[in-house]
């Protein structure tokens, strides 16, 4: 059976749907330096533009292709995760897209609480990857139960409008 998860209830609000899903963003060579941006000027270029957004990052982005790093994007009391990767440099002035995802965590954490509702309960659920914010995208995730494995479920992107995620996932009934 496919079950629909919470779509990510609290990963964004109105003023956050206006970071696209996928967003390209150039930086002045004067916010970083030769090293690439540091972690206050990363946090400043992902929330200009968004008024009230606090943006929380784990570090700085390093000046080199395919460099990444991830923050958080609050607005109000809803927070979603992006991973930034730097995608050029053009003219000493980097270029990063931002892309939301759910992590391997909060996709656990969903399943868990649907099957919960659903009067099922798990002792653990382990999903293998992050979720990126792309329509396809998967990841498979092992349900545990009295020490005993389910068989594997698997989360599907169905949606993305801004920071919000849709995912789907296939269930088992118990004893199957």
């Amino acid at each position: 059976m496919t079950r629909r998860a919470s779509r990510a209830r609290r990963a964004t609000s109105a003023a956050a749907l206006a970071l696209a899903a996928v967003l390209t963003t150039s930086l002045a060579a004067c916010s970083g330096g030769a090293d690439g941006l540091d972690q206050a000027a990363l946090e400043e270029a992902i929330a200009d533009g968004r008024d009230g957004a606090e943006v929380a990052c784990d570090g700085g982005l390093a000046e080199e292709v395919d460099a990444a790093q991830v923050c958080r994007v609050t607005e109000g009391e809803q927070t979603a995760e992006v991973r930034v990767t730097t995608t050029a440099i053009s003219d000493g002035e980097p270029e990063f897209e931002v892309v939301p995802f759910v992590s391997a965590e909060r996709a656990a954490e969903e399943i868990s609480s649907s099957l919960a509702d659903q009067g099922l309960s798990l002792d653990s659920v382990e999903c293998e990857d992050d979720l990126p914010g792309e329509v396809g995208a998967t990841t498979t995730c092992l349900l545990s139960r009295n020490e005993f494995n389910i068989p594997e479920v698997t989360a599907e992107v169905t949606a993305v409008d801004g920071l919000f995620i849709d995912f789907t996932f296939g269930t088992v009934s118990p004893g199957e």
